[in-house]
């Protein structure tokens, strides 16, 4: 499941991940959760943010590109998630300081 999720580049569904397991998602998760000590969605989630810094760092674009190429519904969303996880808001605060240094 981790290799599913950390070789993909975007944002997977639970029925995704389910099927591609052929396995019960409920079960999955539990034993996710039991193994890494984080749910799915958190772990996905720090995984997409990763994918993100990568982006930001890399290649000259910007929060609506990313948001848009890493499969989330919208900027602001990624804008919360990126938050959550690196505890910066927004990202464009993430972008400004790569630049100043």
């Amino acid at each position: 499941m981790i290799d599913y999720i950390d070789d993909t580049k975007y944002k997977v569904s639970s029925q995704a991940i389910a099927d591609h397991l052929g396995m019960n998602y409920a079960y999955l998760s539990t034993l996710f959760k039991q193994y890494t000590g984080k749910s799915v969605t958190q772990y996905q989630n720090e995984k997409m943010i990763e994918n993100a810094i990568h982006l930001f760092q890399n290649e000259n674009v910007n929060v609506s590109e990313v948001s848009e190429h890493l499969g989330f519904s919208n900027p602001f969303y990624f804008s919360r998630v990126f938050k959550k996880v690196t505890g910066l808001s927004p990202p464009s605060v993430y972008i400004q300081q790569l630049y100043r240094n």
